[in-house]
């Protein structure tokens, strides 16, 4: 089941079409448990607006309240995706926590955890940029992902993308625009990465291999303390 959060309907709508998934409105399902719908599917996958403070418009606790009232009607859930640029980021200059830092330990009790958090993976660093471009047209088929450990490197991959974007003629349908994009891209990332390591990575290609570039979440910050996350309730 793939959920979406404010402005990303669209987005949320061609990835269930391409990998054959269920979709709705995340807003009106977290009024409380009456209005979960049935699921048999193992994982439950969000695409919203993320920062460290709220995911798809829920604090931490709201998401969390969430997930355990799914859990509870859906038995089989055993994996949430949480589709965002920045899940486990935070830019703040005191190392503020990230979302995740904050959703995991209200998901563990017992010294297990309610399910498997995944998102985008990350760089290097706690406070690493990145950026998930998808557009929200009817039919769009394609995406990018871009990591980088400054805004810098962050502009200067964007850059190549947003160029290539706009190099795509303007006829050119919604399920044929990033194939296009993509192919004016690849070549210029391939230059610039020539003979050196360059200061990002990238991830491009059809949506429904976007979760490749998701990753299990295996630590949390509390406090300034990193803690293994437990492993799964069973």
């Amino acid at each position: 089941m793939i959920l979406w959060g404010h402005e990303h309907q669209q987005r949320a709508t061609n990835l269930a079409h391409a990998v054959k998934e269920n979709f709705a409105d995340i807003a009106p399902l977290v009024a409380g448990p009456a209005t979960i719908p049935k699921s048999a599917d193992t994982t439950l996958t969000i695409w919203g607006h993320g920062g460290p403070d709220s995911f798809a418009e829920l604090t931490a606790p709201a998401l969390a309240t969430f997930i355990r009232a799914w859990k509870t009607k859906n038995p089989t859930l055993n994996t949430v995706e949480l589709v965002t640029c920045d899940a486990r980021h935070s830019d703040d200059p005191n190392n503020r926590d990230s979302f995740t830092d904050k959703l995991l330990p209200l998901l563990i009790a017992n010294s297990k955890v309610l399910v498997k958090v995944m998102t985008l993976r990350r760089g290097l660093s706690s406070t690493t940029r990145s950026e998930l471009w998808a557009t929200e047209l009817a039919g769009s088929t394609g995406y990018y992902f871009i990591t980088a450990d400054n805004d810098a490197a962050l502009a200067s991959a964007l850059s190549i993308f947003k160029s290539a974007w706009d190099a795509v003629p303007d006829k050119t349908g919604a399920a044929e625009q990033y194939d296009a994009m993509f192919a004016l891209a690849k070549p210029v990332l391939a230059k610039a990465a020539q003979g050196r390591v360059v200061p990002y990575n990238t991830s491009l290609g059809a949506l429904s291999g976007l979760r490749q570039c998701l990753a299990a979440v295996s630590v949390y910050n509390v406090n300034g303390k990193t803690n293994p996350v437990p492993t799964i309730l069973s």
